[in-house]
């Protein structure tokens, strides 16, 4: 009788969490006004010197929060290959985690960006 490899309750609590924060990203509302658009369309276009502008500010958490999402759904996917011994998918997959990090990176300049 072959056993099925239990997989850990982390790794269904880090994909739950992390779908929960794509979801709160994309339903929360934009703070641009008018036609509704990307929210990275309002985070980069402001120089710097303008100080403390919240909307700018909104939008850079937003960013910061979807690569936090996208960040921990890539973490489950391949912590559940890598359990069930499907290792080189799960190292390629590991490697998809550079792309929430440089989501961090934006995020974290524009919200520097937006309060000073």
């Amino acid at each position: 009788m072959s056993r099925e490899p239990e997989l850990p309750r982390h790794i269904s609590a880090f994909g739950l969490m992390g779908i929960s924060l794509i979801i709160l990203t994309c339903f929360t509302h934009n703070t641009k006004q008018g036609d509704a658009g990307s929210f990275f369309e309002n985070v980069l276009p402001p120089p710097w010197g303008k100080f403390f502008d919240q909307t700018s500010a909104w939008d850079s958490l937003k960013i910061i929060l979807l690569s936090i999402g996208l960040f921990l759904v890539i973490e489950s996917l391949a912590s559940i290959l890598s359990v069930t011994n499907h290792k080189k998918i799960a190292r390629l997959i590991y490697w998809m985690q550079l792309v929430p990090g440089f989501g961090l990176l934006l995020g974290g300049y524009c919200l520097v960006k937006a309060l000073f």
